[in-house]
């Protein structure tokens, strides 16, 4: 991991900047093909009190071993267990950036329904909202390893270098394609609409995202709503990371001051 200091909590959660007794913690969820690394510097842009944990899912980084899943309810299982146990008392919200903001969405689902929580927040980047259709219904996970490639090429999400890897891409193969499968085979299911305040993020350039299709997380919730568009295409996650984490970081210090105030 190129030295990077990694602390790994349980088999879904893992922290590059870990915090002893925080007062809120950020759960962070992986773009398709992404993982926890995406998030390693995010925890500079955060006090003490705020803890970045990230969301590892079988197939990518420390779990590269294991069996990619491209089923929702599956991912939904298997995680909720270590979150429960992890979580405690501590207030949470959650972050995720294209495939993440579907997750991050289907998860707040899952643990409204079983178990009566859900986080202070939600914030969803780079994605339509899930009751939307599919812009197109063009199908690439079951594509032939090289047009696939040609399709990751046009994103402009992974890095030149990735693609002068052989191994590395037949390696990673699996679930890139477990990933779009997860994405393109998603149906939505009427779903109660959240009493938590929504932030949605899109890029002024994405090809793959409308401005529309992002404001219609408003549909999603009953509490405040507010959408903010950054400078990039769908990947500004990266390009934009100086902009969109203070963004993050200014509606996160206003649940802290609210729970202080309540207290």
């Amino acid at each position: 991991m190129n030295q990077i200091s990694m602390i790994k909590y349980n088999s879904w959660i893992v922290s590059f900047h870990p915090v002893i007794t925080p007062r809120l913690r950020i759960f962070c969820f992986p773009y398709a093909g992404g993982n926890a690394l995406a998030y390693k510097e995010w925890g500079d842009y955060f006090p003490e009190d705020i803890e970045v944990c990230c969301i590892q899912l079988p197939g990518r980084g420390n779990r590269f071993s294991e069996q990619p899943i491209s089923s929702i309810p599956l991912i939904m299982d298997g995680l909720s267990k270590d979150f429960l146990e992890f979580s405690g008392d501590v207030p949470f919200v959650f972050f995720g950036h294209s495939m993440g903001a579907l997750l991050t969405f289907e998860f707040t689902q899952y643990l409204k329904k079983h178990y009566q929580m859900e986080p202070e927040a939600l914030f969803v980047s780079a994605h339509r909202a899930p009751y939307l259709p599919r812009k197109d219904n063009s199908i690439y996970y079951n594509l032939p390893d090289a047009e696939l490639m040609l399709r990751l090429k046009e994103l402009n999400g992974t890095p030149d270098w990735f693609f002068e890897e052989p191994e590395l891409v037949k390696l990673s193969l699996p679930t890139i394609k477990a990933d779009l499968e997860l994405c393109e085979c998603y149906f939505y299911q009427e779903h109660p609409i959240l009493n938590i305040p929504i932030h949605a993020f899109g890029g002024t350039r994405d090809p793959e995202i409308s401005e529309d299709s992002i404001k219609a997380w408003e549909r999603h919730t009953m509490s405040d709503f507010q959408m903010k568009l950054l400078p990039g295409d769908h990947f500004f996650i990266h390009s934009s990371e100086e902009l969109l984490v203070p963004e993050i970081y200014k509606a996160m210090r206003k649940i802290i001051l609210s729970s202080v105030k309540q207290s």
